[in-house]
């Protein structure tokens, strides 16, 4: 109960209320527990109040409320928005796909516990009287004419996979490609499919079997249009969850990072438990290799000097997030206020676009 504590600290009055599906999840991160080991005071992913009461009670009602416009529903925009609605602001949020959580739903198929944020987000969005739209598009004309005092941008990342030679060959993804084949989202990607794992994908995007995460997770065990022979290149804390969501359905991987440490965004304990994990399922982890190229049969890299190879029959580049301004940009004229809030300002996952969303929702 500690950890689920800190994530939710109403969460006995939730269950004696009947409101269990109210309470906000731990996602066994293992963030609070790290911070001991760097003398840094307690904090939680996915509650970015805990350990920070000091600064006052974010959720008191505003005296000034705001007409607020927030673009992507990814964690970021759906904390942003919960926060804002709960203390009284006038809150709209729009989302470009079908589905809210944005590109979180790779992350959320990844790990499970993940998925049990993402839901408790989305049964906000529901229960609070947030003006919601999926599947529209915003531009700076539709935002201009929207008239908010306030318009916070939560887009996501802008990924773009290294200049890497070979990249380019149909049995090589980014993970924005890897994301858009297994939600049916990338017909694009999906066109680097064999013609009967393109249908498989089709089929079971046309039933809209591919927008449910639990579903996903369940029938990606019996198959996906993934070879049994993986390299990953890049051992942050997408390539490594890949590795884990990958390793449990029998896939051969190996993971190659260029820089001199693996997993360095996750949090000491976390990472520790992770490395261990792969190990122990048979995942070979290289660090300080820098990959040279990419073979239609295997992967080049240097190592302590020397040039080796590693056998793939598919390769997945999980490098080249960086923050994305684009759309900041083209709002630089509007009389609102505008704001970047996840990893469209700088890229820090889910727990750094939960705290960012309280960070912002701090100074409207």
């Amino acid at each position: 109960m500690g950890r689920k504590l800190l994530a939710d600290p109403d969460l006995p009055n939730k269950l004696v209320g009947n409101h269990a599906g109210a309470i906000r999840p731990c996602i066994y991160c293992y963030s609070c527990v790290s911070q001991i080991f760097i003398n840094q005071p307690m904090m939680c992913a996915v509650n970015s109040s805990t350990g920070r009461e000091h600064e006052g009670d974010i959720l008191a009602s505003t005296a000034r409320p705001q007409r607020v416009l927030v673009i992507g529903g990814g964690p970021g925009g759906m904390e942003a928005a919960r926060i804002l609605t709960e203390r009284g602001h006038q809150v709209a949020l729009w989302e470009k796909d079908k589905d809210l959580v944005g590109t979180a739903r790779i992350a959320a198929l990844a790990y499970e516990p993940n998925g049990r944020l993402i839901q408790y987000l989305q049964q906000e969005m529901r229960r609070l009287p947030i003006a919601l739209e999926t599947g529209k598009q915003a531009s700076a004309v539709t935002i201009a004419q929207y008239r908010a005092d306030h318009v916070i941008v939560a887009t996501g990342a802008l990924r773009r996979a290294p200049d890497i030679t070979g990249k380019e060959q149909r049995h090589v993804f980014d993970v924005d490609e890897l994301r858009g084949i297994l939600l049916g989202t990338d017909t694009r990607a999906a066109a680097k499919l064999s013609p009967l794992a393109r249908m498989a994908v089709s089929i079971a995007r046309f039933s809209q079997a591919l927008r449910s995460i639990k579903l996903l997770r369940f029938a990606s065990r019996i198959w996906m249009p993934i070879a049994d022979e993986v390299v990953i290149i890049g051992g942050g804390l997408v390539g490594l969850e890949l590795a884990e969501f990958l390793v449990e359905r029998g896939r051969k991987i190996t993971v190659i990072e260029p820089g001199t440490a693996l997993g360095a965004e996750l949090a000491i304990v976390r990472r520790a438990r992770v490395l261990h994990e792969l190990r122990e399922h048979g995942v070979r982890t290289l660090n300080r290799a820098a990959v040279k190229e990419i073979r239609s049969d295997a992967v080049v890299y240097a190592h302590k000097g020397e040039l080796q190879d590693v056998p793939a029959k598919q390769v997945i580049i999980a490098m080249g997030a960086e923050g994305d301004a684009s759309m900041t940009d083209q709002l630089v004229d509007l009389p609102a206020t505008i704001h970047r809030v996840g990893d469209c300002r700088d890229v820090g996952y889910i727990d750094g676009a939960i705290a960012d969303a309280r960070r912002i929702s701090q100074l409207i």
